[in-house]
């Protein structure tokens, strides 16, 4: 699933939605140039805006604004909404559809969770995906020796989608509680399309995402079926930083930094060196001496953005960093990884 793709079929789904309202301003989006976080995003920060800038406008508004104009800034902030909420709808339906092969992913987790285990040693996956890859092929088959955000925690049930039966969940911690005797934690950074906020209270569930694939969930979403909100951060680069650190999404955030602060040893997979606040991640990660390994492919951002990405120069902390481009699996068995895999022999 490419970034590419994924954008196309966004655009093409928002120019297909149909008539009326909203619809009529999204099949404006058909000769959009740009990836899928370049559409949504502005539209995330420009409904944002003009929230937080309500209260103001309502204060000074009888002595600069018409009633007209004041009107039309609250519809403003509602239509920008509804059309970024279509968006994420089709974005994460399209995503679901498209997230069908695991085993690079797997074959990943399996490896780094064995090393660290071999030392006696916990292993803090993070990972970037809504789609959960790691849950598919990993976690939900086996639970032994590993967590997530929910694993443990109560059991609720709702009915997730208008006319569907009742989909069973777990509530996401608030706290870095994880039972003692797990050594591989998941933490997913930007959320998941698998977890859902409950209507008309801050609790966040974590569903299965083969359950919501049963009562059809996403298309339910797209066409408004459902109050259940995603939660994901599916927004501008400067604006992911600011949502990594607040609820639902600031717990895993400082769980992986304290895990990465710890560690020896470091792997990057499939990154494209985006996320503000992942690159301040792996920066620190070298300024302590730690040893990077980062996984990608030929058509990768080159070295020069990575160097600039994490605001290495010549020498110095280049020392602990190695760019393998055999992509994965074949990291796994190059000469990158024997040195990366040397460095896993404790935490600090």
């Amino acid at each position: 699933m490419s970034t590419d793709s994924l954008t196309r079929a966004l655009v093409r789904r928002f120019t297909d939605v149909g008539e009326g309202g909203v619809e009529d301003s999204l099949s404006q989006f058909r000769d959009f140039v740009g990836s899928f976080e370049d559409l949504l995003g502005p539209l995330d920060v420009a409904a944002s805006g003009i929230s937080a800038a309500s209260p103001l406008i309502g204060v000074i508004g009888e002595n600069f604004f018409d009633e007209e104009v004041l009107q039309g800034v609250v519809k403003s902030e509602g239509y920008l909404r509804d059309i970024y909420n279509i968006g994420v709808a089709i974005t994460l339906d399209e995503i679901q559809r498209r997230a069908v092969n695991f085993e690079c992913t797997r074959e990943l987790a399996e490896k780094v969770h064995a090393l660290a285990k071999k030392n006696g040693e916990k292993c803090y996956f993070g990972t970037l995906n809504y789609d959960g890859l790691v849950y598919a092929s990993n976690i939900e088959t086996s639970w032994i020796d590993k967590c997530d955000l929910a694993h443990g925690r109560r059991e609720v049930e709702g009915v997730v989608v208008e006319g569907a039966r009742p989909a069973c969940g777990w509530l996401l911690r608030e706290v870095g509680d994880f039972p003692e005797d797990r050594d591989f934690i998941f933490l997913e950074l930007h959320g998941s399309i698998a977890w859902l906020k409950c209507p008309g209270c801050s609790k966040v569930v974590r569903f299965p995402a083969s359950e919501l694939r049963d009562i059809d969930y996403w298309i339910g979403l797209c066409n408004r079926l459902s109050l259940w909100q995603p939660q994901v951060i599916l927004t501008s680069k400067y604006e992911k930083l600011n949502r990594m650190r607040v609820d639902p999404f600031s717990l895993a955030y400082n769980e992986f930094i304290r895990g990465v602060a710890r560690s020896n040893s470091l792997l990057v997979a499939g990154y494209g060196f985006g996320d503000i606040g992942i690159n301040e991640i792996i920066a620190d990660a070298l300024r302590f001496e730690t040893q990077v390994l980062i996984s990608t492919i030929e058509s990768g951002p080159s070295d020069w953005d990575i160097f600039q990405s994490l605001g290495v120069g010549e020498g110095g902390l280049r020392r602990y960093l190695d760019i393998c481009r055999c992509g994965l699996p074949g990291a796994l068995s190059c000469e990158h990884w024997d040195r990366w895999r040397d460095a896993v022999v404790s935490w600090r």
